[in-house]
């Protein structure tokens, strides 16, 4: 599989599972190229050198990595993820006794095998904001196919926001898309512990208005941009 870093044990920051002690493996290359994106080194390579951030590693050193952690949560992330479904798959099978989550630009619907084997897809659709063109960012069929596992409790969805007009926007995805509205997390943009904190205190009692969930980014407020954690 085409890697690109891989460390723990660690908390996951976000979503359903935050706080939990868990392992990341962020895999290379993505479909997508938002401007604000917190991990470019994972898929831009006109900035940064793929032969240094991108490097094959095979499903058997990776299921030696994850046993090291002595975790019973993985966290697979990107770049985009589901790029690289088959060896997911393979990954999953000789781990079966972890939890393994995928965070996915919900672009790529997964497959039945992989989904059976996933414990919860962090599914988070790419707002204007993100400098994607809407029909690269927001692809129906994979979207329907994930509000669906929402109803499974099998996925949620994370939506990014700069600032509470933003929420329209989501409303206008959680309605065409008939998604689980108790099952949508609206996280805040922002790479440092300052801008975290300053957005959550601003943007939070708004959210909270449209019947939203927070989630936190606690690795942010822990360890600022420092990466690796």
């Amino acid at each position: 599989m085409l890697i690109n870093e891989y460390f723990g044990p660690t908390i996951q920051g976000e979503g359903v599972h935050a706080g939990q002690r868990v392992g990341f493996i962020r895999l290379a290359d993505c479909n997508l190229a938002c401007s604000w994106c917190d991990t470019p080194y994972s898929w831009d390579w006109e900035r940064f050198d793929k032969t240094v951030e991108r490097r094959d590693v095979s499903v058997l050193e990776l299921t030696e990595i994850i046993r090291s952690w002595k975790v019973k949560r993985v966290i697979i992330t990107g770049g985009e993820p589901l790029i690289q479904q088959p060896g997911l798959i393979e990954l999953f099978r000789l781990n079966a006794d972890i939890n393994f989550d995928i965070e996915t630009n919900g672009t790529i619907a997964p497959k039945e095998e992989l989904a059976a084997w996933t414990d919860m897809f962090c599914v988070s659709p790419k707002l204007a904001h993100s400098g994607d063109i809407e029909k690269k960012r927001l692809k129906q069929a994979s979207l329907e196919a994930f509000s669906n596992l929402a109803y499974e409790s099998i996925a949620f969805f994370k939506f990014v926001i700069e600032k509470l007009e933003d929420l329209d926007e989501v409303d206008s995805i959680v309605k065409e898309y008939a998604i689980d509205k108790t099952a949508v997390w609206i996280m805040f943009e922002g790479k440092d512990a300052q801008t975290q904190l300053e957005r959550m205190r601003t943007l939070s009692e708004g959210v909270i208005a449209r019947g939203y969930n927070i989630s936190p980014r606690l690795h942010v407020l822990t360890w600022d941009t420092k990466r690796g954690v």
